[in-house]
């Protein structure tokens, strides 16, 4: 992942006793185009079967992606988060739910939230991608 002009801050926002929700713990950046992990996870994983995870941007209510059910729900996810916007499917059952979003655009810009439902549990992790950066070339001759 390149470095450069998307910032990202996040924290953790609400905890319930069991369910601590671990976001990024300082800013973190890409360039246009690039990519970007925005961490959130759990230190006791979850049962898949009572587990709800859902990444939203919270400044459009706009839902980036949903694992429900034991799955990801592909039909829940905004068009423009389509194909752009991942789990890394094989890390939730070990408590990573961090979001992997792909070709960036000035349009990414804004607050996300992770909330992590169980039957009886909650929390929620934030970060916000404050800035999208240009691509610098250097043209030697």
């Amino acid at each position: 992942m390149r470095r450069c002009g998307i910032s990202c801050e996040g924290l953790s926002t609400l905890s319930v006793p069991g369910l601590q929700v671990e976001g990024p713990s300082g800013p973190l950046q890409v360039q246009l185009g690039d990519s970007v992990l925005l961490p959130c996870s759990v230190r006791t994983p979850v049962p898949l079967e009572e587990l709800e995870v859902l990444w939203k941007r919270t400044d459009l209510e706009t839902v980036v992606l949903l694992f429900q059910d034991g799955e990801v729900r592909g039909e829940s996810q905004e068009p423009e988060f389509r194909n752009r916007a991942h789990f890394f499917t094989e890390e939730i059952s070990r408590g990573n739910f961090s979001l992997f979003l792909t070709n960036v655009t000035p349009a990414d810009a804004g607050t996300y939230r992770c909330s992590v439902h169980t039957d009886t549990e909650y929390g929620d992790a934030t970060a916000l991608i404050q800035h999208v950066g240009e691509r610098l070339f250097h043209i030697l001759h």
